[in-house]
């Protein structure tokens, strides 16, 4: 499955096309819903997430589901500060990134709000942008 997921970087690279080198394989429970068609783009819901003090990576995914008709662009930025804390490259459906490494450490126990930006991206022409989201979260800094 690795020889696949390198198989497809070097071919979407050779395209021109900027994979996220980090993006792999990932198999998530979000499922397409039979009544959502094939052009539907699915997002996927995140609320928080938790890290350890002194840590600058959370232990969960960015993943594009599987069967969209886009790739994804992800960005995590701390609303307060507008401090970009994550930007990634495109990830194609089926994809994802884990584990997901922030720009800065967090060395204060406490929540912070944060914005995932999520955009879509047209498989062919990555000038085009279809709808994305902006998601308000909370990152949890704990002990």
């Amino acid at each position: 499955m690795a020889i696949f997921a390198v198989g497809a970087w070097f071919a979407f690279q050779k395209n021109g096309i900027d994979i996220d080198p980090n993006a792999g394989n990932y198999e998530s429970a979000l499922k397409r819903p039979e009544n959502i068609g094939q052009s539907k783009i699915l997002i996927p819901g995140y609320s928080e997430w938790t890290i350890t003090k002194g840590s600058d990576t959370i232990e969960s995914v960015l993943f594009n589901p599987e069967g969209n008709p886009c790739f994804f662009k992800f960005e995590i930025i701390e609303k307060d500060s507008g401090d970009v804390l994550y930007q990634s490259r495109l990830v194609p459906p089926g994809q994802g990134i884990s584990p997901i490494k922030l720009t800065k450490s967090f060395n204060e126990v406490g929540t912070h709000n944060i914005i995932l930006k999520i955009q879509s991206v047209d498989l062919e022409d990555q000038s085009i942008h279809y709808n994305g989201s902006d998601v308000e979260m909370q990152l949890n800094v704990v002990e």
